[in-house]
């Protein structure tokens, strides 16, 4: 299985369609994961909207602050917080990647 990950914004989706197409010309299942997402725009949610039409969407990952020191400091958030929202969503991911393997 392939997890494609993605910031949701435009330019990024501009690289989708191509990938889809080697990924289906291959026969393999693939889903994807938003990362670095400010769920509270209308950019977001159009984002979402349209890639939600190309495949599922196993999780979003929010930007925060604490995510943003992680990755400054080479952690993953569940280093710095171990309670934090994304370790729950990545938490999640990983399950739902179990069930489809």
């Amino acid at each position: 299985m392939i997890i494609i990950p993605l910031i949701p914004t435009k330019s990024n989706f501009t690289t989708i369609d191509p990938l889809l197409e080697i990924v289906v010309k291959h026969n393999k299942k693939y889903a994807f994961v938003l990362s670095n997402a400010n769920v509270n725009t209308n950019l977001f949610k159009e984002v979402a909207s349209v890639l939600k039409t190309k495949g599922e969407v196993l999780g979003t990952l929010k930007t925060t602050v604490k995510m943003q020191i992680a990755e400054l400091d080479g952690l993953g958030i569940e280093e710095v917080d171990k309670n934090h929202d994304n370790v729950k969503v990545i938490n999640n991911i990983v399950k739902e990647i179990i069930k489809k393997m």
